[in-house]
């Protein structure tokens, strides 16, 4: 019964398909007419998009440089501190006071009292100097590790 119906009306069918297609057709035309008319706005945004990722590849391409060369000089450096020998037998200067004189004509041992005093008398210490070695290197390297990231600017 349905087989029939359809062959009974199949010119209003094959009319109604037509008017679809013909609609779908005309929607088609019609955006392809609106691409066209954006397509010159959308071809200048792609090539501004284009310049600025050029830029921003070069702007990172320099500071990967800077960044690198400050690591090369900081690495330098650092290879510098360690390879110079550290003084062995290295004398420490102790300042104290100069002693005191109780009275100005009390002892014929200590200062004149008319003469400055210069403060400094040279000692021997009990002293393990080689931690303080070791602790200054360890500062050099900071102290190279700091200027290597101060000139990464």
């Amino acid at each position: 019964m349905r087989l029939t119906i359809i062959i009974k009306y199949w010119r209003w069918v094959a009319y109604a398909a037509g008017v679809v297609a013909l609609v779908w057709l005309l929607l088609l035309i019609r955006h392809w007419h609106q691409d066209s008319v954006q397509l010159p706005a959308v071809r200048e945004q792609v090539l501004q998009e284009k310049k600025k990722g050029e830029e921003e590849v070069k702007r990172m391409r320099t500071a990967w440089a800077a960044a690198q060369s400050a690591s090369e000089g900081y690495q330098h450096e650092l290879e510098t501190i360690r390879n110079t020998p550290v003084p062995v037998n290295t004398v420490i200067r102790v300042c104290k006071p100069a002693p005191r004189v109780s009275s100005p004509g009390a002892g014929a041992a200590g200062p004149s009292p008319t003469t400055p005093a210069t403060g400094v008398l040279y000692e021997t210490l009990d002293l393990d100097t080689r931690p303080l070695f070791g602790d200054a290197a360890k500062c050099d390297a900071l102290s190279a590790q700091v200027r290597g990231l101060l000139a990464i600017k």
